[in-house]
């Protein structure tokens, strides 16, 4: 499978790998986080199962174990008991397709209001999957600084998508 129809797999799968995430921490920077790691896990992995013969179930797998790594990297508790969380794995589906491509269609609008440097950094890392260490190299800044950047610039992302999409705002 190639980069490329790794990256659709992802965004296709995209809102199923954020509710699942979220739905385990309650937390939209961690979603964020465990969203890239997953995203990256597609590229790299060769011993993934296509799209329709256990895909789902594997993502599924992967959010979850990549949610609860995260936690325990924060040092925080696990909200949920491991039956709660395998339920909740097989309660979700895939959303509608129209869903999808409103919320694609919300963030490459929006990517084109962020600037400068922290779009430079979004493109670099999330669109040719430059590391922060690498990130941090080319810019002259530190690797602190760049998880800064991409913090910020995906919470600028957030925010622009749930008012265009008319989610309310994060308060």
């Amino acid at each position: 499978m190639t980069e490329g129809e790794a990256l659709t797999i992802f965004l296709n799968h995209q809102p199923l790998i954020r509710a699942y995430a979220f739905a385990i921490c309650r937390d939209y920077q961690m979603v964020e986080d465990v969203a890239q790691e997953v995203a990256l896990l597609l590229v790299s992995r060769s011993d993934r199962p296509a799209e329709g013969s256990g895909l789902v179930r594997w993502l599924k797998g992967v959010v979850r174990n990549q949610t609860l790594k995260a936690l325990q990297r924060q040092r925080r508790l696990v909200p949920l008991s491991h039956a709660a969380i395998e339920a909740l794995g097989e309660s979700y589906a895939d959303p509608p397709a129209d869903d999808l491509a409103r919320r694609c269609e919300a963030v490459a609008r929006c990517m084109e209001s962020v600037r400068g440097t922290t779009r430079s950094v979004l493109e670099e890392h999330y669109g040719r999957g430059r590391s922060p260490r690498d990130l941090a190299r080319r810019l002259d800044r530190t690797v602190g600084a760049v998880y800064s950047i991409l913090k910020r610039g995906r919470a600028i992302l957030a925010e622009c998508v749930r008012r265009r999409l008319g989610e309310g705002s994060s308060a």
